[in-house]
This record gives structure tokens, sequence and C-alpha cells, in this order.
């Protein structure tokens, strides 16, 4: 679906995953094309610890620096 969408916008228009999205199968979104992800409920939940949130943040800030080499 993600390339049947670029095939028809504006090639300037970046394209972001949101819903959903994890460590686990942001790669499968990659893949297909999109150029990031809006990441709310996978990075806070009420009640969630700072050092929850920054580790999840930090996983997230790696995937990405390994995806785009």
């Amino acid at each position: 679906m993600i390339k049947s969408w670029k095939s028809v916008l504006p090639t300037e228009l970046p394209v972001l995953a949101v819903g959903g999205i994890t460590t686990a199968n942001a790669q499968t979104y990659w893949q297909a094309g999109v150029n990031g992800f809006g990441l709310g409920g996978s990075l806070y939940k009420a009640g969630k610890s700072i050092d929850a949130i920054a580790h999840d943040a930090a996983q997230f800030v790696s995937l990405m620096q390994n995806l785009r080499t």
C-alpha cells in the first residue's frame, strides 16, 4: 500500500508510518518506502517512567541510525 501511495503523491512529500510502530516492525515499513515514523504510544504511556521512555527512545534512535546506513 505504501508503494501505491508514493506512486501518486508528489515525490517531495514525505510519507510517514504512524500507529503501532515498534522497533520490531519499523524495518518492514522502511523497506516498503516510508520516510519516517510517528511514535506516540510506542514511546509514552501514562505512568511510564522517564527512564523507560529514555530507553525506548534510544532504541528508536539506534534503529533509525541503522536503517539510514
